[in-house]
């Protein structure tokens, strides 16, 4: 076509279909493309099934149904009979979620790529019918407030963490940014966002404090699965002020508030670590790290709960936070806060030196 050159009307029209029909079959329209993306994940149920027939019976067994179910609404869409899928419930999408990541690990070993696209399944299954954009309100529908684990409120702004699944406190984390009732996006397992929404909450220190600041470091350096089982909002941490010196070391209070709004917390007791003010010693944040890990450390054992409550329970603690990490902040903290002579007798540590590493001995 010619600059200035004028179309015929039957020319345009036929033009018009034919830029249709490539459109249509160079960019498949979203619908096209989701229809794609069903049949993807039916074909990735499958292999799975296949993949855990002879090693997992019952959980294929569980992914056939699973990819029967979701074929038979595939068809039943593209024959125009079926309605809209309705919403999985919490507890089902939970158990959904579950189900994505058992077989996820168990595959992962001989078929890594798969694990990664049942792990993306499981990120799609949690976040259905999330979109930026969403109120609050239409938000809790899909994750109840009561399910929360972790939250911080600055002006405009709402920071709500979850448990995901929301009834598997040991797995992963999911964080949901608002912005005026407004979500503005989503990202998980985003520990440092969790320690400042979780210290906001159950620690008496707060910034500029040098304790406030060790105690962030160590929940942001510990093992992650140890992480979460010492931050569980059913069984939580509170970290509190000890006074031992001035008027406050005859008597002080603290309060720990809860209104209607907060989710339900410490049906199974909680942890209170006792932080002395003689931390202030400390110029830097390494020795207080030092102490603050052989807390956390006895929570993770359960020394107290167990009933070891002894100088093996203290070598215990010692030990798994050098495992953790924390060698070099524990000698710190021994050598500004450890016993010193003429001191009462208290558990002692005999350090060994091994192929060139300090290591504790019992």
């Amino acid at each position: 076509m010619h600059k200035g050159e004028i179309i015929p009307p039957i020319s345009f029209c036929r033009w018009c279909l034919g830029l249709i029909l490539f459109g249509l079959v160079c960019y498949p329209s979203v619908a096209q493309a989701k229809a794609d993306n069903q049949q993807k994940g039916i074909i990735l149920l499958n292999d799975t099934a296949a993949a855990l027939e002879s090693s997992n019976p019952a959980l294929s067994k569980e992914f056939t149904q699973l990819a029967d179910e979701q074929e038979k609404e595939w068809e039943a869409q593209n024959a125009g009979k079926a309605k809209a899928p309705a919403a999985l419930s919490v507890a089902d999408r939970a158990q959904r979620i579950k189900l994505l990541k058992q077989a996820a690990g168990a595959v992962a070993p001989l078929y890594p790529m798969m694990a990664r696209d049942l792990g993306r399944m499981a990120d799609d299954t949690a976040l259905a019918g999330i979109t930026v954009g969403m109120s609050e309100n239409d938000f809790w529908a899909l994750y109840p407030k009561d399910h929360l684990r972790n939250f911080r409120h600055i002006g405009p702004d709402d920071w709500l963490t979850y448990n995901e699944p929301v009834d598997d406190p040991f797995d992963a984390l999911i964080t949901f940014h608002f912005n005026g009732d407004k979500l503005a996006a989503w990202k998980f397992n985003d520990r440092p966002e969790v320690v400042k929404e979780y210290l906001g909450e159950f620690c008496f220190y707060q910034p500029p404090s040098l304790t406030y600041y060790a105690l962030q470091d160590v929940l942001e350096r510990m093992p992650y699965k140890d992480f979460l089982s010492a931050t569980r909002r059913e069984r939580p941490m509170l970290f509190t002020e000890f006074y031992n010196e001035g008027t406050a070391r005859f008597a002080s209070s603290s309060e720990f508030i809860v209104n209607s709004e907060y989710p339900p917390c410490c049906q199974e007791g909680f942890t209170i670590v006792k932080l002395g003010m003689s931390l202030g010693l400390a110029k830097t944040k390494g020795p207080i790290e030092g102490v603050v890990a052989h807390e956390i450390a006895h929570r993770v054992l359960d020394t107290i709960r167990k009933g070891n409550a002894n100088c093996d329970g203290e070598r215990r603690a010692n030990r798994l936070i050098i495992k953790w990490g924390f060698g070099k902040e524990f000698k710190e903290a021994s050598r500004l806060f450890g016993q010193k002579k003429g001191d009462p007798a208290g558990c002692q540590e005999v350090p060994h030196l091994k192929k060139g590493k300090s290591v504790i001995k019992k």
